[in-house]
């Protein structure tokens, strides 16, 4: 079983970037329901969200991770994204652009060595994509840890999330919701950090 330690900041639950401006959600409450009720407001309304994400370790070869981008919902969940990815390996850097649109997959990465060589690149030549189209990794689901999952922020108020001022970001009062769940698996695939109920599933962690 594995355990992981949680700290959202909410901007007034949801800070959403949608043409004409930035829409925020009521106050946040105690409990995270008023936050998961925003959430899927904003999946309703097709809105859009900036976010930027940082992991400390994690799966070899990377040891630490940035993430960057932006989500657009549909009334399922995400149902496009634009992602800029640094990781930070030992003696080596990766850098990666990854969009999707609906099932269509475009990416493109390489790692480059502390004296500038490049070590991998994909595809070959810089500056062109790759494409696919249902890649089962790169879809949307449920099980992701994402700050934006109803599924996932459901998941850290069963086991008794609290919350506190987390003062003001961009002029806007936030609230900092934080948790301790446990798990039986979790795995990584290109959509993000998963969780299952299931050990040993597809892109575990070892441990």
């Amino acid at each position: 079983m594995k355990r992981m330690s949680v700290a959202l900041v909410v901007a007034g639950l949801l800070s959403v970037t949608i043409p004409g401006g930035a829409v925020h959600a009521a106050p946040a409450s105690e409990s995270l329901d008023s936050v998961v009720a925003a959430v899927k407001k904003q999946f309703a309304k097709k809105s859009s969200v900036r976010f930027s994400v940082r992991r400390r370790g994690g799966p070899p070869p990377s040891e630490d991770l940035k993430i960057s981008g932006a989500y657009r919902f549909n009334a399922s969940g995400m149902y496009a994204a634009d992602l800029a990815e640094i990781s930070y390996e030992k003696a080596a850097t990766g850098r990666s652009r990854e969009i999707t649109i609906g099932r269509e997959f475009y990416s493109q990465s390489y790692v480059r060595s502390d004296e500038g060589k490049y070590t991998w690149k994909s595809p070959p030549t810089l500056g062109e994509w790759t494409y696919g189209r249902n890649f089962a990794g790169v879809v949307w689901g449920k099980d992701l840890v994402n700050a934006i999952n109803p599924g996932f922020l459901e998941l850290i108020a069963s086991y008794g999330a609290t919350s506190a001022d987390g003062g003001t970001f961009e002029g806007v009062k936030t609230t900092l919701h934080s948790g301790t769940v446990t798990v039986l698996d979790l795995g990584e695939r290109q959509a993000g950090i998963s969780f299952g109920t299931e050990a040993g599933g597809p892109g575990s962690f070892g441990g």
